[in-house]
């Protein structure tokens, strides 16, 4: 019994940490968007850079999770593109409109209300009263945040569609990952995005700002790193052993890791009705999470 306590209590710290980690990427997008490159071009190099090292991880791990089968194409695709790349382009945008880490990373997290009332649509989920508060807290969240901070009403629309876009991940990752190992999934979602995003970025401006100022490559391959790669092998590690609605509970620290960083490295400040509106969206976000009940 003790040692599965500390087997649980080791993976809950892994859970942890990759909610940390991503709470971190303001730090990465913040100096990226102030040397010049776009929402776009910051989502693009970190899909490629994160397929790349995905795919050294996979063919030092098991090469044989690149096989795929060509009908889960459709799948990859919705996790890459339609989802991460949609709300990777909103998030950094969120942020950069918003003028808060925190206030960002919150909009990101009304994803569980929206994988609520999606599943409804298309696994036939039954909508309940809880769920129907938990909506109700989180619409009452995003107003007191947008009209407690510095929030516009193009930043809350951004901060919503990457919620929306977060969402998606969960909903195409159900079909994805019923015949695929997760590596291979996000391995070939993050391929997918890559070339989809690539005639849209704008290489010769990362080239140059690279040029000007070589610590962008480090954010660069920080941001690829330490906000992607690393927590999703972690947390994935952590699911293992720790049930998923717990895994999702534990990483609401991301918008409170965000938050810090933005009061304590970027000056950044709410209002009070702004924290009581974080406080009403993770409620709702921990209510839904919660393990059913047999």
């Amino acid at each position: 019994m003790k040692s599965l306590i500390n087997k649980k209590s080791f993976n809950v710290v892994l859970v942890l940490l990759s909610g940390i980690l991503w709470g971190t990427i303001g730090i990465y997008t913040t100096a990226l968007n102030t040397s010049g490159l776009s929402s776009i071009s910051i989502t693009a190099v970190r899909s490629l850079l994160t397929a790349i090292m995905l795919g050294i991880f996979i063919f030092i791990y098991n090469k044989k999770l690149f096989k795929i089968r060509l009908k889960d194409l459709p799948y990859f695709f919705g996790m890459g593109v339609i989802s991460f790349a949609f709300f990777n382009v909103c998030y950094f945008k969120s942020m950069q409109l918003n003028k808060s880490l925190g206030t960002a990373a919150i909009l990101l997290y009304t994803a569980p209300i929206f994988v609520c009332f999606l599943s409804a649509v298309l696994f036939k989920e039954k909508i309940n009263l809880t769920k129907l508060i938990c909506l109700a807290l989180a619409v009452a969240g995003c107003i007191l945040v947008s009209g407690g901070g510095n929030i516009t009403f193009l930043g809350l629309l951004f901060g919503l569609g990457s919620g929306f876009g977060y969402a998606l991940y969960s909903i195409f990752s159900v079909y994805a990952l019923k015949n695929n190992n997760f590596f291979t999934a996000i391995f070939y979602a993050f391929v997918l995005a890559t070339i989809c995003l690539a005639p849209l970025c704008q290489w010769g401006a990362v080239i140059t700002s690279i040029k000007a100022d070589f610590s962008i490559f480090l954010y660069i391959l920080g941001i690829a790193f330490f906000t992607t790669v690393l927590p999703y092998i972690l947390y994935t590690c952590g699911l293992k052993v720790v049930p998923a609605g717990e895994a999702s509970v534990i990483a609401c620290i991301e918008p409170l890791v965000a938050a810090l960083i933005g009061f304590f490295v970027f000056n950044q400040t709410m209002k009070p009705l702004a924290i009581i509106g974080i406080v009403l969206i993770l409620g709702a976000v921990i209510i839904l999470s919660r393990p059913k009940k047999d």
